[in-house]
């Protein structure tokens, strides 16, 4: 071995442990995308696909965006999956299978995205006509209660207006009233023709005129008696029909007359 073999073992063995390790240590774009490749194994998509943004920024390698896009897909964000795919597509150095795939997911993004807007315009329009029938429903159920209402105080009116059917008891008890005057009179009918038989058959002067006078009181009494039960009769009677036939009362009045040997009613008005 000569002196210059020497000398170049030597400058080897001299190098910087340091410089060795650093020439050995990970990218800050190869640490991202470890981390962003964790996140997705994981499961979770958003996670891995904001690192892999992250180590784009560092190193513009286009596969990082493809793999950005993937993670996209996978976290089912259609607007950013198609916006990174595209992205991806205009890169310059892409994998011509990555290109492949990238435009077959894209194509596939775009029509699962114009279905789920199609699917959306259905479900407003639905909602729509949904929300119509409801407003339709309810105005009818609006209706039908306003009727309902009006019905019951139509029937709530007729029924105050109809009248009640008279009783049968006030012409009954009137009707007894006249009876038991007539009776009465009757009574003091007998009476004042038993005086006026006293005083024909008498001839003492003093008694005749006590005869005379206790007859004509009690003619008097029996006539007001019989006026009495006149006109207890006819007001009974007409109570009486007024309550059986339940027609309006006959604009009329009866009106009781006092004669000189007797008594008689008067009805006056309209039937």
């Amino acid at each position: 071995m000569n002196l210059r073999h020497l000398v170049f073992v030597a400058a080897l063995v001299s190098v910087p442990a340091g410089a060795l390790a650093k020439s050995q240590a990970p990218s800050p774009s190869a640490e991202l995308r470890k981390q962003a490749a964790a996140a997705n194994d994981a499961g979770h998509p958003d996670e891995a696909a904001k690192l892999f943004g992250q180590a784009y920024s560092v190193d513009p390698d286009p596969t990082l965006l493809f793999d950005q896009a993937q993670a996209y897909e996978k976290a089912n964000d259609l607007d950013d999956a198609i916006a990174t795919y595209k992205k991806f597509l205009d890169a310059k150095g892409t994998n011509p299978d990555q290109v492949k795939q990238a435009a077959l997911s894209m194509s596939a993004l775009q029509a699962k995205q114009s279905q789920a807007a199609a699917d959306k315009q259905k479900a407003a329009l639905q909602q729509a006509e949904d929300e119509k029938q409801e407003a339709e429903l309810q105005r009818e159920a609006e209706i039908t209660s306003a009727q309902q209402e009006k019905a019951a105080l139509v029937q709530k009116i007729q029924t105050q207006q109809q009248p009640s059917r008279p009783s049968l008891v006030p012409g009954v008890v009137v009707l007894g009233v006249g009876a038991g005057a007539v009776a009465l009179g009757a009574v003091f009918g007998i009476q004042s023709n038993d005086k006026v038989s006293e005083f024909n058959s008498t001839f003492d002067r003093t008694q005749r005129p006590q005869l005379r006078d206790q007859a004509q009181s009690r003619a008097h009494a029996a006539d007001a008696c019989f006026a009495v039960g006149a006109v207890a009769g006819g007001v009974g009677t007409f109570l009486l029909i007024r309550a059986l036939t339940d027609s309006p009362p006959p604009a009329s009045t009866p009106t009781a007359v006092l004669l000189d040997r007797g008594a008689a009613v008067a009805w006056s008005g309209s039937w």
